[in-house]
């Protein structure tokens, strides 16, 4: 048994202060060796630095290191109390996202930790998991509170909107966004069930259900939703396309209070061009497979400044050669800080849009 770097789920382990990665081909469990662990809860995994993320609650910090554990450190520190429950990595922006129970608000903060932005502060109660929809710029969160809900809002905090209301005798705890599906999956764990909705709120459904389970959190990825449950030793998935749906363990029973769970495998591309992050004054920017192609691929390309403290920067992008199937394929060019994806220009055949 050893680390993989493709083709896992990360899981939190959090009464055995652990983080253990699933490798999705055998199914074989690896802890990743981390001494500093306290009661981590939140996770998630950055493929753009090949870095596991994950939130301490009695730390009250988020922290990082390698998939192997290596360069274990603090990202950021919060006040005492926190609760960080939930978070998200933003590649695109360089973002952590992530909701603090202990003053109910939604906030980010950069990568290297240096610059903090609180984002969603009024009528929360009880903020638990949140995704991200970076291909719409879009954030969706549950709350726990009165009324439980779920709720969507831009990148930024701004146009926040109820996206579903339940009844009281419901806990909406982990949540997990289908991008291309446009569906957002949960678990709750009052009524022991997982639902859907599409992302507009209408034709919400359940996709499994059992009295036994407390499920906790849930990941999706390649149509299978992986979930953990505070009742079971053992993580579990579902597959979207099986009818009917029933759940099957994934790996062997080693967890003593699974939580937190993240899912990750590389699309397979002609060539490695996508994602792509450049932190260099200059580079070359390639279309995933080029020079051939590469069908139902959504590739972000990240342009880091080398002075993120500095108010204005200039980029100039010279093209060489640009040829995308009119209104099918669109290059987007956006300043994504906090307004992901809102498009400052986009262009698709040999046009401007």
């Amino acid at each position: 048994v050893s680390l993989v770097e493709d083709n896992f789920v990360l899981v939190v382990d959090t009464n055995n202060k652990a983080i253990r990665q699933i490798d999705l081909s055998n199914e074989s469990v690896w802890t990743i060796p981390l001494p500093e662990m306290n009661y981590p809860v939140g996770i998630d995994f950055n493929p753009t630095d090949k870095k596991v993320y994950w939130t301490d609650l009695r730390g009250d910090v988020i922290k990082r290191s390698n998939l192997d554990g290596t360069s274990e450190e603090i990202v950021t520190s919060l006040h005492s109390g926190s609760y960080l429950f939930g978070l998200a990595i933003d590649m695109v922006s360089g973002l952590m996202y992530f909701t603090e129970g202990g003053a109910d608000i939604i906030a980010a903060v950069t990568l290297d930790g240096r610059q903090h932005f609180t984002l969603v502060t009024e009528d929360m109660d009880q903020p638990q998991e949140i995704a991200l929809d970076l291909e719409r710029g879009l954030m969706f969160w549950t709350d726990n509170g009165q009324p439980p809900r779920i709720e969507k809002a831009a990148m930024d905090g701004t146009q926040r909107v109820v996206v579903i209301t339940f009844d009281f005798d419901t806990s909406p705890t982990g949540l997990t966004i289908d991008n291309n599906g446009g569906r957002l999956y949960w678990c709750d764990s009052y009524t022991h069930k997982i639902r859907s909705v599409l992302v507009d709120g209408s034709d919400m459904s359940i996709v499994v259900e059992n009295s036994g389970t407390t499920y906790y959190k849930i990941a999706f990825l390649a149509d299978n939703l992986y979930f953990s449950a505070v009742s079971e030793s053992y993580i579990s998935k579902v597959s979207l396309s099986d009818t009917p749906r029933t759940s099957v363990q994934v790996g062997p029973a080693v967890f003593d209070s699974p939580t937190g769970i993240t899912a990750y495998r590389r699309r397979e591309l002609t060539n490695d061009n996508c994602p792509q992050v450049h932190n260099e004054r200059k580079g070359e920017i390639l279309s995933p497979g080029y020079p051939g192609y590469v069908n139902n691929v959504y590739c972000m390309i990240t342009i880091h400044m080398d002075n993120p403290d500095k108010k204005e920067h200039v980029i100039r992008l010279y093209v060489e050669d640009f040829d995308l199937q009119d209104k099918y394929d669109y290059l987007v060019i956006a300043n994504n800080r906090f307004s992901s994806l809102q498009a400052h220009s986009s262009y698709s055949g040999t046009n401007s849009t």
